[in-house]
């Protein structure tokens, strides 16, 4: 049995050249955006026992009191019968409220519960900080460029 020098560098035998992948726009904002799901997990998801769309209604909802179920649907590009699935869900959960417009009983108003209010506090500092960590790795100018980009690249 050889021994191994200190000084002779560690190869990582496979380590493959990934270039080709990295190069294709949509394979690298998946890549990162795993990295920002498994975050998401960490800090938001598991400590508050929500999932990522639950979060996004909830902010939402938050953010738009008595908003619609309509304008939640377009927003997050959801299909109705997709939404209505998971407001059963906070609803049971009593996280949020549902009720018919007065002026047009066909409209569903959603709003956040007292339970869903406390909740949509909890997550928007824990989102803050978790942005705050994500954020220092670019300075101002590399942020509003990243935030141009991605507003450029979602628009069809």
């Amino acid at each position: 049995m050889t021994a191994e020098r200190l000084d002779t560098p560690v190869i990582d035998e496979h380590a493959i050249d990934e270039s080709a992948l990295w190069s294709i726009t949509g394979y690298a904002l998946r890549r990162t955006d795993h990295v920002l799901q498994r975050d998401f997990r960490r800090h938001i998801g598991k400590p508050l026992g929500i999932s990522e769309i639950e979060f996004s209604l909830v902010m939402l909802a938050g953010a738009n009191p008595e908003t619609t179920q309509k304008a939640l649907c377009a927003s997050l590009g959801m299909k109705p019968p997709a939404l209505a699935v998971v407001l059963d869900r906070l609803e049971k959960a009593g996280i949020v409220e549902r009720r018919r417009m007065p002026e047009d009983r066909r409209v569903q108003i959603v709003a956040l519960s007292t339970r869903g209010a406390s909740l949509y506090e909890q997550a928007r500092t824990r989102a803050r900080e978790m942005e705050s960590r994500i954020r220092q790795r670019l300075d101002a100018s590399e942020r509003a460029t990243l935030a141009a980009l991605l507003r450029k690249l979602r628009v069809n």
